[in-house]
């Protein structure tokens, strides 16, 4: 999920439209195309980290399954801070 997934998969261009990692996250924050008052954005863009990686991966492989526990971890991150934002 750290950086883009290799231009040596040829087929996940076909299957992911619009890929995501935290490399790009970082960069959006750092270029300030993130909402300092709202965290919508920044879910959005998780949430297609997660969605991607499920829709491309195997239920049984283990990117699917690390993308399954990411996506738990966002709504409890988002749940918890919701309040503050």
């Amino acid at each position: 999920f750290t950086h883009p997934v290799p231009e040596t998969l040829l087929d996940y261009r076909d299957i992911i439209s619009e890929p995501m990692c935290f490399e790009d996250m970082i960069k959006r924050c750092e270029s300030g195309l993130y909402d300092t008052n709202s965290l919508t954005n920044v879910k959005k863009d998780l949430d297609l980290i997660v969605s991607n990686a499920m829709e491309y991966n195997m239920p049984k492989d283990h990117v699917h399954y690390s993308a399954r526990v990411l996506n738990i971890m966002s709504i409890q991150f988002f749940d918890f801070f919701k309040e503050q934002f």
